[in-house]
């Protein structure tokens, strides 16, 4: 049987909401660890360098602030940690994650849709529908 990780990222100093957040993910039929999320406001020039502004402004027409550099760390350190795993799928939620009721039966139909050579699933808030993004090639 496959193995699913699921992961939260969420900053140590949003403990409230991470306990908010951890009972709404309760009902999911997994369990889900915790990941530090990378406090953006607080890194040094050299960590921030870490993420290219240089294509940050090509896509969004603008520098990513802080806490965005921050965000994409701490999705880093997440897959990071899932490599290591060696489980057969990941999941991650941010603590501002709104869950919809029918997120199992989304999840359990959604294998069967996707294209065999897909490897990241985007499940935004923005998007209707889940998109596959792109193949990722084997992490060495």
């Amino acid at each position: 049987m496959a193995e699913l990780k699921a992961f939260l990222i969420s900053l140590e100093s949003s403990a409230a909401r991470r306990t908010s957040t951890m009972e709404k993910l309760s009902a999911l039929p997994f369990n889900i660890e915790w990941m530090k999320g990378v406090d953006g406001r607080r890194l040094k020039p050299v960590q921030r360098r870490l993420v290219s502004q240089f294509l940050a402004v090509l896509k969004y027409n603008r520098p990513l602030f802080p806490g965005e550099i921050g965000c994409a760390l701490a999705h880093i350190k997440v897959l990071e940690e899932f490599v290591r795993s060696e489980a057969d799928f990941g999941l991650v939620f941010e603590d501002d994650v709104a869950i919809s009721a029918d997120l199992p039966e989304l999840l359990a139909g959604l294998w069967h849709q996707l294209p065999d050579d897909w490897g990241v699933v985007n499940l935004a808030h923005d998007l209707a529908t889940p998109v596959p993004v792109k193949r990722l090639e084997a992490v060495s």
